[in-house]
């Protein structure tokens, strides 16, 4: 995208690299439009997760690995490559400096803003369980960021403790305090 000639401008070096066994064409991510190219070893890398976990395909979360990333990092496609999904409220995440956001198996599950005084949800108040784990994830990312902790001010766009989300991130283990919800750094 963006270049000069546009995608028949490459499509003849793709193509030349795709018959030397170089790259694989073809629908790689699911919800992308367009030519997708990749080299065989992502391809692959690709299939054997789709083949391991097909349950991963939409069918649940309950056995998702769940980590904490910088949003700007380039394993989250969230923000850059994708649409962010329908987040439990008004708020929108972008991706920016400073801003952290917690994946289950690469979907995002809770985003909070640089400065950590706004979070979005996207699952919380649907499925406890992973709720849960996403405030444990969290908490054990701002420990080994030697972070003192959040003091989430706004939960999806309202305040922290009138928001739809709370009472699941309180259940999860996120505190009450002074109108905010506060998350200290597992040490």
């Amino acid at each position: 995208e963006g270049l000069p000639g546009g995608w028949s401008a490459v499509a003849p070096v793709l193509g030349a690299m795709e018959e030397g066994g170089r790259v694989r064409r073809g629908p790689q991510v699911e919800g992308l439009d367009g030519q997708q190219v990749g080299l065989p070893g992502a391809v692959e890398r690709l299939r054997s997760l789709r083949q391991a976990a097909p349950e991963l395909a939409g069918a649940g979360r309950e056995g998702a690995g769940v980590v904490a990333l910088a949003a700007v990092d380039p394993a989250v496609p969230w923000g850059a490559v994708l649409p962010w999904p329908a987040p439990g409220g008004s708020a929108v995440p972008r991706r920016a400096s400073g801003a952290t956001v917690v994946l289950a198996d690469g979907a995002p599950v809770l985003f909070v803003e640089a400065g950590g005084r706004a979070l979005v949800s996207f699952a919380p108040a649907s499925e406890p369980d992973l709720a849960r784990r996403a405030v444990s994830v969290l908490s054990a990312h701002l420990g080994a960021c030697g972070l003192r902790g959040l003091r989430v001010e706004r939960v999806d766009g309202e305040p922290a403790l009138q928001a739809a989300a709370s009472a699941a991130l309180e259940a999860a283990g996120m505190r009450r305090s002074a109108g905010e919800l506060v998350l200290d750094p597992a040490l």
